[in-house]
């Protein structure tokens, strides 16, 4: 799984605070708990800022993420579909599988092209 936390307001001068890697923690442990069965692979902020206070303590698992790069991966997704839609409803199943197989289409493949950097 992985995990979002929106800080869409916060603009590139912006400093995360130690409340909003606290919110982030906060997020990432009931994900935790309300999902036991399912990795959680890292917490991607969304935000437009790379800068965090000093008196905040982000998480290995904290990585940040912008609005353009989750588009740039949305986009390619909507391509993929549009690719595949004149196709037949078998063709189109046959393909989907095949597309589902890729590294890059995996949850793993998915976060690594979500994020901009690691926190820590």
């Amino acid at each position: 799984m992985i995990a979002f936390e929106l800080k869409t307001e916060k603009s590139s001068t912006s400093v995360l605070s130690k409340d909003d890697i606290g919110q982030g923690l906060n997020h990432h442990e009931w994900l935790k708990k309300q999902y036991p069965e399912i990795k959680l692979i890292g917490l991607i902020f969304l935000t437009d800022t790379r800068l965090v206070s000093d008196k905040a303590t982000p998480s290995k698992m904290m990585y940040f993420g912008s609005q353009q790069t989750l588009r740039k991966v949305w986009d390619e997704f909507l391509a993929t579909v549009e690719r595949i839609r004149p196709k037949t409803q078998m063709e189109r199943f046959i393909e989907a599988g095949k597309i589902g197989e890729l590294s890059e289409w995996s949850t793993e493949g998915i976060f690594k092209r979500l994020i901009d950097g690691k926190m820590t």
